[in-house]
């Protein structure tokens, strides 16, 4: 009886390691050509100046790329993308990580004394991922959210926001599933949002390209690659200085995320979310009464 089980439970085991195995992704061919015609097509359509007034919108290949990729996903009579090819071609975005940052390296070296000098204002500018706090917070508590707001405003919900939460909270807390469903959104929708705005904060004369490219470096490297795209193309002269302060700023802002976010955004953001809610219960009793 015991040699039984025994046998049972590593035939259990077997199946389960062969479930675990990823699929031989090099050999995809069809996912590599659909990606291959994706890229290919979104660097013929080029970059889209739209004129808005005194500013101008500019999409890039980047965000065409995206949405292509994404159609393809959602496209049902399209088998061979699935949820399966989407979980396991994370190796390879990795690896094209690897040469976008080589190639930002090479770029930002003609550019390093200035970015040096600025070494102080890199850290400092950090102090404003705080602001998620004071703008998303009210508003996630005026849409109806309860605790779920304190994991969807206390940071950038990258990935030391998701470790902070589930350490403090666990991964069944409604803090979790806000902070995972904001981490959800921005990685789909946040290299779109950069591709377009920080070039409007430029056109307007808010910031200094150097100062927005500061900005984009948030901790998010496809982010940062996609705002830094968009000014890169509006001031080609400055493209080593913009890269460098846009790769600098992004390894500082990963770095100090954790700290930041851990022992001064989220005790501001519960102390906040205490006084919002009191006063939204203190409002409802009057409108009873």
């Amino acid at each position: 009886m015991n040699d039984n089980n025994v046998k049972e439970e590593n035939i259990v085991v077997n199946e389960n390691e062969k479930e675990m195995e990823p699929t031989e992704l090099w050999k995809d061919w069809k996912l590599h050509i659909a990606m291959f015609v994706c890229a290919v097509v979104a660097q013929k359509i080029g970059i889209i100046n739209i004129p808005i007034g005194p500013v101008s919108l500019m999409l890039m290949p980047l965000i065409y790329a995206m949405v292509f990729g994404l159609a393809l996903y959602l496209i049902k009579p399209i088998k061979f993308i699935s949820t399966k090819q989407s979980e396991e071609s994370s190796p390879l975005l990795m690896l094209a990580v690897m040469f976008l940052c080589v190639k930002m390296g090479v770029t930002m070296i003609p550019g390093l004394a200035s970015i040096m000098s600025a070494s102080a204002i890199l850290v400092i500018q950090n102090i404003g991922n705080l602001g998620t706090i004071f703008l998303a917070l009210p508003v996630a508590i005026l849409l109806g959210c309860k605790r779920e707001a304190v994991g969807l405003s206390f940071a950038l919900s990258r990935e030391p926001g998701i470790a902070i939460i589930t350490d403090k909270y666990g991964a069944k807390s409604k803090e979790f599933q806000g902070v995972m469903a904001c981490y959800i959104v921005g990685t789909i929708f946040g290299p779109v949002f950069f591709g377009m705005i920080p070039g409007l904060f430029v056109d307007f004369g808010w910031f200094s390209p150097e100062a927005t490219a500061m900005a984009v470096g948030c901790g998010s490297t496809a982010m940062m690659t996609s705002g830094l795209t968009v000014l890169i193309a509006k001031f080609p002269e400055l493209e080593s200085q913009l890269t460098g302060f846009a790769m600098i700023s992004n390894v500082i802002s990963g770095l100090l995320a954790f700290y930041l976010s851990l022992f001064l955004a989220l005790p501001i953001t519960e102390k906040c979310y205490a006084l919002l809610t009191r006063r939204k219960a203190v409002k409802a009793e009057k409108g009873e009464k």
